[in-house]
């Protein structure tokens, strides 16, 4: 029986909430003021880098993996505690430079917003796979999403409200503000007493670095799910990078694309978003992904006509992106619900670390290549290619993935 409290939930909205916050920050609202500061698209670039940087949490799961804290707060706490004072500092540094004049040092504080950010994710990740049980995940999921579309309003739109209105200070101001509540409520937390948290040791870096290929030769794992993985985010991977540059190609402003993806989309999603989490007391995890991506197929295919659609009614694109974003706001914390089924109590961070990195190296391949395949063929080829993946995953997970969704708990 799951020992599970009120202030669990809380803490794992609170820090889905606070990751997608501080990403926000730097990847949206700072890009945004330095671009309208006259900074140039290759400075501007620098930053863009920083998202790269996801992919090195293997490596950041490891160490927490690795350096177990063994006391009566817990581990996951010590390492959540430990990456938001850094963040913190950051913050504070950030509070006192004239990001227009001292780029580089901008530069260095957003390396280690995102570095400390990595391991506050990690710690989350691993802090869901251990002390929820199964039949917690699916809601779990729900929390992640709902708390990831509200830290994208809070960072990557009222910071830039607060920004154009009140100033630099009372911007960063806000995200110290936020900080500091993250800090008052970790300080204060202890994660439940579960058995398996008290047989925690030391685990050599050997056996962790086994485990990163040991891992995908599990019954429960191995080829299909490795493959299954690498392709879930692609297609929509493929079709979001378009968002931006069709949605201004058609006549829409810069202040109104922020609306729509950054605004009424995330508030969409967020109502979805409980749907998802009913759905799953209904129905078997493979039962709710096939028929949700199923339905994919579709609607992603249905982008290849964005052009005719879009002489019909004006505002075409925009309902195709809604439809696209609630369907896979529904499928997420499905997706995440596994995640925590297929990672082993002993190394529940860098099982989890393990599948994320390798679903968004899948996503970072897609959304590399979305806007240089579409400026060579057009937008309809790539909205052709990923509707393709889709159907393929589809056809992949009903030939040979079934099995790989059963878990005995």
């Amino acid at each position: 029986m799951s020992s599970i409290k009120r202030r669990d939930w809380f803490l794992l909205l609170s820090l889905g909430n606070f990751k997608i916050t501080l990403v926000g920050f730097y990847m949206i609202s700072i890009v945004t003021i330095l671009k309208q500061s006259g900074f140039s698209l290759n400075q501007l670039s620098l930053l863009y880098l920083l998202a790269s940087i996801e992919l090195v949490q293997v490596l950041v799961s490891l160490i927490i993996e690795c350096y177990q804290v063994n006391n009566k707060s817990g581990h996951f706490r010590f390492w959540l505690l430990l990456s938001n004072s850094i963040i913190f500092l950051a913050l504070f540094a950030l509070f006192w430079i004239d990001i227009k004049e001292q780029f580089n040092w901008l530069l260095v504080i957003c390396f280690v917003l995102s570095i400390m950010g990595i391991f506050l994710a990690s710690a989350t990740l691993g802090l869901n796979s251990t002390i929820l049980s199964y039949r917690e995940r699916g809601f779990g999921g729900v929390v992640q999403v709902l708390s990831a579309r509200s830290g994208r309003m809070i960072g990557g739109g009222l910071v830039l409200y607060l920004y154009q209105h009140f100033g630099w200070h009372i911007a960063v101001g806000l995200m110290l503000f936020l900080s500091c509540i993250m800090l008052i409520q970790l300080y204060f937390y202890r994660e439940p007493s579960l058995q398996q948290s008290t047989q925690k040791k030391v685990v050599p870096w050997r056996d962790l670095l086994k485990r990163i290929w040991t891992y995908w030769l599990q019954p429960t794992t191995g080829w299909r799910w490795f493959i299954l993985l690498i392709l879930s985010c692609m297609p929509y991977a493929f079709t979001a990078t378009t968002f931006i540059p069709v949605l201004s190609d058609q006549g829409f402003d810069a202040a109104q694309v922020g609306t729509i993806l950054a605004v009424y989309l995330p508030i969409l999603c967020m109502i979805a978003s409980p749907i998802s989490g009913w759905m799953m007391h209904h129905l078997s995890r493979y039962t709710m992904i096939f028929s949700i991506l199923f339905s994919q197929v579709f609607v992603l295919a249905s982008f290849i006509f964005v052009e005719e659609l879009t002489k019909f009614y004006h505002n075409a694109f925009i309902v195709q992106i809604m439809v696209l974003s609630i369907g896979y706001t529904l499928l997420l914390p499905a997706v995440m619900a596994v995640f925590m089924d297929k990672a082993g109590k002993e190394m529940a961070t860098l099982d989890s670390s393990l599948q994320y990195t390798v679903m968004m190296t899948g996503a970072s391949i897609a959304s590399f290549l979305s806007l240089r395949l579409a400026s060579h063929f057009g937008f309809g080829w790539v909205y052709g290619l990923s509707a393709a993946v889709s159907l393929v995953m589809v056809i992949f997970i009903l030939l040979f993935c079934k099995r790989i969704f059963i878990v005995n708990e």
